[in-house]
């Protein structure tokens, strides 16, 4: 696509002035809007398990931006063929016409050119796996902004409660093979696509205290691995619950060294080879082409359903080998579990990293589960088993 002459005046938007006070009631009428059609039907809390005894839940460490910055750009427009699909308080994208997307999201801590390298770096390699043409991509204070071709299809968030059993397990094995594609680029470095350090993979590393986003590499051994992502949050964690030193010279107690010699000792392998990992496999981004003509029961169930496009690469980068099986367990929503239950059924499995994954997420707890140390031995089993 040719995109010298390309201008956002020329999809009637602008995203350099200030929103006047009607253009920000108009965004806010359409988010409540997005919020009352998106909710209702998938209630539940998002990023839970249940614990490996049936008694209560865990939470993964992520948590998600939930507050905007006060006094933002923000797109805006009048334009009848300017759409807003997506409204979160983090993230906003818009459709221009049939042709053209318009992303915007908060980001703080890096140069939010993640996705767009990532896309490209699959076009130039080849790789059969729909992605979207990147147009351009910028930062403009805290906030990303990205404008890509718009792929056919719709996301499968919208279709899934009406999709077969059949369809929804063919829409995850091509999801799954698609991902075993991606997983073909590989590197012997545990890093970003550029080669610099991962910044912001914070899907399963809310490694954030103030002043200190996720930041890590390049890595190069399950040690550094270890060092840069893991252990940090451990150590910081245990000096809240009472340890004395400085970041980097934490004293703490002895049933901490105990926790922290285990779930090290435990750290699946990572690699190299280090694997090309989307991330965040959400039910928002896999996109669906439908065939809705060749309706076999004629009660508005699909016929025919196929991946159209995969989406949203802003956690992707060379990670460890397990790591797409594990984000792959945490969601969203009631229907994204629901999806990511059936994908995990064709991705490569990695039972015991995403145990170990738990085990290392209770010691980030504070104050330290009592039940701790039923992680240590269900690691333990799968040791025994191997």
């Amino acid at each position: 696509m040719d995109t010298n002459n390309f201008t956002l005046e020329k999809l009637s938007i602008d995203m350099v002035e200030e929103p006047n006070k009607e253009d920000r009631e108009s965004v806010q009428d359409d988010e409540a809007n997005l919020s009352a059609r998106q909710q209702p039907e998938y209630p539940g809390e998002p990023n839970q398990l249940s614990k490996p005894d049936g008694k209560g839940t865990i939470d993964s460490p992520y948590t998600p931006h939930d507050t905007l910055l006060e006094g933002t750009q923000s797109v805006h427009s009048n334009d009848p063929n300017v759409t807003m699909i997506v409204a979160t308080p983090s993230r906003r994208v818009w459709s221009l016409g049939s042709r053209y997307i318009v992303k915007e999201w908060i980001c703080p801590h890096n140069d939010g050119n993640t996705e767009a390298n990532a896309t490209r770096l699959l076009r130039e390699r080849g790789v059969d796996v729909p992605v979207p043409d990147i147009l351009t991509s910028w930062k403009d204070k805290d906030w990303a902004f990205l404008i890509s071709e718009r792929l056919p299809g719709q996301p499968l968030m919208d279709v899934w409660p009406e999709l077969s059993t059949e369809d929804r397990h063919r829409v995850a094995k091509q999801t799954a093979d698609m991902v075993s594609k991606l997983r073909s680029i590989t590197s012997n470095t545990c890093c970003a696509f550029d080669g610099g350090p991962i910044k912001d993979v914070n899907m399963l590393l809310a490694t954030t205290t103030e002043g200190r986003r996720g930041s890590f590499g390049p890595l190069d051994s399950d040690a550094e691995v270890w060092e840069q992502m893991f252990q940090p949050r451990l150590d910081r964690q245990a000096k809240a619950r009472g340890g004395d030193g400085d970041d980097d010279h934490v004293v703490v107690d002895e049933e901490h060294h105990s926790h922290r010699d285990l779930v090290r000792k435990y750290m699946p392998a990572s690699g190299p080879p280090y694997v090309f990992t989307h991330g965040d496999l959400a039910f928002s981004n896999v996109l669906v082409a439908v065939d809705r003509d060749r309706d076999r029961d004629g009660n508005g169930k699909s016929a025919n359903v196929s991946v159209s496009g995969v989406l949203d690469f802003e956690f992707s980068a060379y990670l460890p080998v397990w790591w797409e099986y594990v984000a792959a367990h945490f969601s969203s929503c009631r229907g994204d579990e629901e999806w990511k239950e059936l994908l995990r059924q064709y991705l490569e499995p990695h039972e015991q990293a995403i145990d170990w994954y738990l085990y290392w997420a209770e010691l980030c707890k504070t104050p330290l589960p009592e039940d701790v140390g039923v992680w240590a031995q269900i690691l333990a089993k799968h040791e025994r088993a191997s």
